[in-house]
């Protein structure tokens, strides 16, 4: 089975590229920026935002979308998603569980 991602705004289908194109341009982000956010090189970037009729234009993997997304959520929330924060004895999820209890 597979599956190709596909979001419908305004009326228009969006596919992989489409959405990491429509992200860059909302957020004002540079090819490096969405490297670093996502892991991975800045050719491939602009291999997926390119022109689908050049020789050099790749299909963006569904998780490239995807995690775009996310990091940018995680910012909106002001976490930073390259400084992953190491969680505190505070933060850990079994001393609230057996608060439950």
């Amino acid at each position: 089975m597979s599956y190709t991602l596909s979001v419908e705004h305004n009326g228009v289908v969006m596919n992989s590229n489409d959405i990491i194109r429509k992200l860059k341009s909302d957020y004002k982000l540079r090819v490096k920026d969405i490297a670093e956010l996502i892991g991975t090189s800045e050719n491939t970037v602009r291999n997926w935002l390119g022109d689908p009729a050049k020789g050099r234009y790749r299909v963006a993997p569904d998780m490239a979308a995807i995690c775009l997304s996310y990091a940018l959520h995680l910012r909106k929330l002001g976490f930073d998603p390259l400084e992953p924060e190491t969680p505190t004895s505070d933060d850990d999820p079994l001393d609230r569980e057996s608060e439950l209890d």
